[in-house]
């Protein structure tokens, strides 16, 4: 009687398990390979389930993927205006980062399974191969059409460094294109030779922007000779080095003008300095071709030397982010 008991106990838990969903026991059926990029996540967690999930569509591009969520504004705001609508209710809007600078779309998830025997949820994400390849195809055309008219700024600009700072702009903006043609030729094979031309000038690039340097020499004065804030000299120097751009105390094309100040304030409450930091580029002939300014919140310490030093580091910080940002 006792085994009849315990026989009948088990039973009742295996029919108290949900049943697994169609996509998990047979993806293919609902979603074909020929219609949609697909992938099963797995995780502790129905988030965990999800990462793990784009992640795997993330090798269908060949790329690494860093997931980035939050509200459906910010995800509009990404997407900078594209509209992808989806008809199931359970459907997510996600976008996923591919290498920080190129996106895939249209990843929708399925409502998310938890399987009682193993603790672990389970989720299906999946993208319409020809959706998300018609949102590529209008990226791709938009990207073309402002790289188009950065180049056009370039050749007509007189001032080299306006010149070269539009190049600049457009190296980015091809390496981001270069990398949703390569998405959209995996989407969609038959779209691989599409852009060879365009591919071909955006190769062209690089040389451009590089005969634009050989012309750009720079120099950096500061006109406060404080020593606590040589940091944001060196955080200019490291700017034009990453840029390629040469740096020379003399006999250069472009003079970089920094000036530092910082009030200083004592209180009960400790010590504190209100910095600013204003930076003119200036050409030859005495012309300004650039101009960066931010002022700070005051910053405090226990005593001045601690607050100049955090002021000179949060400077040196904004100038690497900010000064000659696109």
């Amino acid at each position: 009687m006792r085994r009849f008991f315990v026989t009948i106990v088990a039973l009742a838990s295996a029919f108290c398990f949900a049943e697994a969903p169609s996509w998990l026991k047979k993806p293919e059926k609902d979603y074909p390979t020929s219609q949609f990029v697909r992938a099963i996540g797995e995780g502790a967690s129905q988030k965990q389930a999800q990462n793990d999930a784009l992640s795997s569509i993330s090798r269908y591009f060949d790329t690494k993927t860093e997931v980035i969520t939050g509200s459906i504004k910010e995800m509009s705001a990404m997407i900078e205006g594209d509209e992808t609508r989806f008809s199931s209710a359970q459907a997510f809007r996600q976008v996923s980062s591919i290498s920080s600078s190129a996106e895939f779309f249209c990843v929708n998830f399925t409502e998310g399974f938890y399987n009682e025997k193993t603790g672990k949820y389970s989720i299906h994400a999946y993208i319409n191969k020809n959706e998300a390849a018609k949102i590529y195809r209008d990226r791709i055309s938009n990207l073309l059409d402002a790289i188009s008219s950065y180049q056009n700024y370039a050749k007509t600009e007189n001032e080299t460094f306006l010149a070269a700072m539009a190049l600049h702009k457009v190296l980015k903006l091809s390496d981001v294109t270069q990398k949703y043609i390569a998405a959209e030729g995996k989407l969609v094979p038959a779209d691989s030779g599409k852009y060879l031309n365009e591919e071909k000038k955006l190769h062209l690039l690089e040389s451009e922007y590089s005969s634009l340097k050989k012309q750009m020499t720079f120099s950096i004065t500061m006109t406060n000779s404080d020593s606590r804030y040589d940091g944001a000299f060196t955080s200019v120097s490291q700017i034009l080095s990453e840029r390629g751009y040469s740096y020379s105390l003399k006999n250069s094309a472009y003079k970089i003008v920094l000036d530092i100040s910082a009030g200083e304030e004592s209180t009960q409450a400790g010590e504190f300095v209100r910095p600013s930091v204003n930076v003119l580029v200036v050409n030859n002939a005495g012309n300004g071709v650039c101009t960066y300014s931010k002022s700070f919140s005051k910053i405090g310490g226990k005593s001045l030397e601690q607050a100049h030093s955090r002021a000179a580091a949060k400077i040196s910080a904004d100038l690497k982010e900010n000064f000659l940002a696109e």
